[in-house]
């Protein structure tokens, strides 16, 4: 879990947008994005991973509803490079979990 972490913090750290002041390293949506596809890496159970997504939305003061319309409003506002960020996220994520898995001893079906 901690290398993940990491990983995820690099990659944020990384991607900046250029045409303005604002990084989307800085945007609270995308740190909620990214405990998501934490928790969603460490549970593949939606019956364990959907209420504690729920607990991470509430905790940022974010029902479903908003959470998906901020994140409408960020892609308009930062269109393709927002999705390749995400992807980058996400891939370096399944990576190290690939990598951790087989650490570990844990075959992946």
């Amino acid at each position: 879990m901690f290398k993940q972490c990491i990983v995820v913090l690099f990659a944020l750290a990384a991607c900046g947008c250029q045409d303005t002041e604002e990084t989307l390293v800085d945007s609270e949506l995308v740190q909620v994005y990214t405990d998501i596809l934490l928790i969603r890496a460490e549970h593949s159970d939606t019956a364990i991973a959907n209420p504690m997504v729920d607990s991470t939305l509430a905790a940022h003061s974010y029902t479903y509803e908003s959470y998906e319309k901020e994140w409408k409003a960020l892609y308009a506002k930062h269109g393709p490079t927002l999705i390749h960020f995400l992807d980058s996220v996400k891939v370096s994520l399944q990576s190290s979990q690939l990598e951790q898995d087989t650490t570990n001893g844990i075959s992946n079906p």
